[in-house]
């Protein structure tokens, strides 16, 4: 479990191992100068009368050792720091010996080694961060591309967790004023309308519906998107995502229908990352078999963020109209239709029909387009941020069932209120709704969630 004393001093390396241009020892808590005063010595000027914080330059002295080591102390004497508390980071060069022997000093002085997360629980439990605004910092630590470091920002600078806070807020001035109403029964004074209430309840529903909708439809954790690949059997699919991937990922054969199942493959690929699926080709189903494809296919199609049509540039008149029929079935089943051209390097422009709608022509087995290929995708993939990359997915997976519990709580809150049941019972539908919102960002919590959430982060952090 983690430690909640907050009247420990914690030290840790703060910076990944290995060598580097400089490592940071950071340290927290209500004896963190004189900590660092046994350690380090300001080579002008003085900063443990700091009123404000402060960066000075100097030097650490490690017993045994014939040399100053020069350092960078950066230092925050009270709650204006991340943790809200004393605080401060000593920099010197990121030799890991040199780091590990300085660390041993600060222990040697009265710290302790932090445990995984303790900085931002200190912050959380210090209220500088909620648990939705604690989980981004982990985000921002994880994020393996610049889409994932967004969202991570976003929910770090509060983007997720006001509008949770200002529903709840709104939430307890109207139990505040239901409750304020039960005090007076007797005397038959109505603190707040009922029509009011309903009024204000359809409003939170309606935010509360909004806030779910942002959410991200798979709760995952972490923030890739799905493409997949459709097309007419023997398209050049199989062939597109093993280029991708970079391996043999798929069964590739010119025989039409090798693929009847469905496949996903993490890529990453030209700074890109994002879950590729490969699915059987679309054609009529004429058995069982080619029917449950189809069905899977359908599947992945709703619960992807686009498909890429891949139209063969080898193809005549009559299947490039067949093409063109089941593409148009395609783009009636989804929004999110994207054709490209594939197997480019077959294109004879006396025998063969090229779409004219395609964005992209490329032959994944001489390399012909796929620069192209990239760019279509980095737009694709980097241009909706709006809804299902609102929050991160673990932040989700966690709400996910308290969100429930908040729609359950509040539609039984709205009914009661519509059919004119007592205050006293529409006042505990509110509290649940309250409580389960609190539990989102922390103004509500224990200590087994708290470990649950803090336990994953990495020492320093």
């Amino acid at each position: 479990m983690l430690d909640l004393n907050l009247s420990d001093t914690i030290a840790a390396i703060a910076t990944a191992p290995g060598a580097a241009g400089a490592g940071t020892i950071r340290l927290a808590g209500p004896q963190t100068a004189t900590v660092v005063s046994g350690l380090f010595e300001a080579s002008t000027g003085t900063w443990k009368a700091a009123r404000k914080a402060i960066c000075v330059h100097g030097s650490i002295w490690i017993p045994g050792d014939r040399f100053h080591i020069p350092a960078r102390l950066t230092f925050w004497p009270d709650h204006r720091s991340y943790c809200g508390q004393p605080q401060a980071e000593i920099t010197l060069p990121g030799c890991q010996p040199l780091l590990e022997a300085t660390l041993a000093e600060c222990f040697r002085h009265g710290a302790r080694g932090a445990q995984p997360g303790e900085f931002t629980l200190r912050a959380f439990l210090n209220g500088k961060v909620d648990l939705i605004q604690a989980e981004a910092v982990l985000g921002v630590i994880e994020a393996r591309h610049e889409a994932d470091l967004r969202v991570a920002l976003n929910q770090l600078s509060g983007g997720v967790s006001q509008p949770l806070i200002d529903l709840r807020n709104d939430l307890l001035n109207l139990l505040a004023d239901i409750e304020a109403g039960l005090d007076f029964v007797d005397e038959d004074i109505e603190f707040v309308p009922r029509s009011q209430v309903i009024e204000r309840l359809q409003t939170a529903f309606a935010q509360l519906k909004s806030i779910e909708g942002r959410s991200p439809s798979r709760l995952t954790s972490n923030s890739r998107k799905r493409v997949v690949l459709a097309g007419r059997p023997n398209a050049g699919k199989s062939t597109l995502l093993n280029r991708l991937s970079d391996v043999d990922a798929a069964l590739v054969s010119p025989i039409a229908g090798t693929t009847r199942d469905y496949l996903l493959w993490s890529i990453d690929w030209e700074g890109l990352s994002f879950d590729l699926i490969d699915t059987a080709g679309w054609e009529e189903s004429l058995n069982p078999i080619a029917e449950a494809s189809q069905r899977q296919r359908e599947e992945q199609m709703a619960a992807s963020d686009f498909l890429l049509w891949c139209s063969p540039a080898n193809l005549s008149l009559a299947e490039a109209a067949e093409d063109q029929e089941f593409f148009d079935l395609a783009a009636s089943k989804t929004s999110k239709a994207i054709r490209i051209t594939t197997k480019f390097d077959l294109y004879e422009p006396e025998k063969h029909y090229l779409p004219k709608d395609s964005l992209v022509s490329l032959s994944a087995v001489n390399g012909t387009g796929l620069n192209q290929l990239a760019g279509l995708l980095r737009k694709l993939l980097t241009s909706d941020h709006s809804l299902s990359q609102f929050w991160l997915g673990t932040t989700a997976a966690r709400c996910h069932e308290v969100l429930g519990s908040a729609f359950r709580a509040l539609d039984s809150a709205l009914q009661a209120a519509r059919s004119g049941t007592a205050d006293e019972l529409l006042a505990a539908d509110l509290r649940q709704v309250i409580n389960a919102l609190g539990l989102m960002t922390g103004a509500t919590q224990t200590e087994d969630l708290l470990d649950r959430i803090f336990s994953r982060f990495c020492i320093g952090k």
